[in-house]
């Protein structure tokens, strides 16, 4: 089934971490870098607007489904067709999973 599954990942997504290092000046330093890329397949759950401080902020709710072992958590950001989804939900990693079903959102559209 995982096999079947994994074929049937249509998209390919770039996989974002961040680290904390510290900065010439000593400060913490927040840095993005790519650790990787996977299959997945994307859609929506939810799409919504929202108004904060006189802006519209349009955010995407999307399950992202990708292999079942593959190395996913919560501070990730995965890129796919050049759009960016912060990573809000990763079930337990099980064995018998044929896939691990991501929940994400996406704030405006914006690429990373």
């Amino acid at each position: 089934m995982q096999t079947t599954e994994l074929g049937a990942l249509g998209s390919t997504a770039v996989k974002w971490r961040n680290t904390f290092g510290s900065s010439s000046l000593g400060n913490n330093a927040e840095t993005w870098a790519i650790y990787g890329t996977c299959q997945c397949d994307i859609w929506p759950i939810n799409n919504h607007e929202q108004i904060r401080v006189s802006q519209d902020i349009g955010i995407g709710e999307y399950y992202i489904s990708v292999p079942f072992n593959e190395d996913v958590t919560l501070a990730d950001v995965l890129v796919i067709n050049g759009i960016s989804y912060q990573i809000t939900f990763v079930p337990l990693h099980m064995t018998w999973l044929s896939n691990l079903r991501l929940e994400a959102k996406n704030y405006n559209n914006l690429g990373r």
